[in-house]
C-alpha cells in the first residue's frame, strides 16, 4: 500500500446500514479534521432475501 493511500481511520460493518448508524458522524468528523476515512461492509448470509437488500 502507498502512503498516499494509507486509511486513517476505517469503519467496519457486518451489515449495510451499520456503518452510518453506527459512526456516521464520526467519519464525517474525523474526515473534516483532515483524516483519511473509508468504510467497508461485509454481508454473508444464507437467506436469499437478506442476499438481496444487501
Amino acid at each position: 500500500m502507498k502512503n498516499k493511500d494509507k486509511i486513517d481511520v476505517l469503519a467496519f460493518g457486518a451489515h449495510p446500514d451499520d456503518v452510518e448508524l453506527g459512526c456516521g458522524g464520526t467519519l464525517f468528523k474525523m474526515k473534516n479534521l483532515g483524516y483519511k476515512t473509508a468504510a467497508r461492509w461485509n454481508s454473508v448470509t444464507k437467506n436469499r432475501m437478506r442476499q438481496r437488500k444487501s
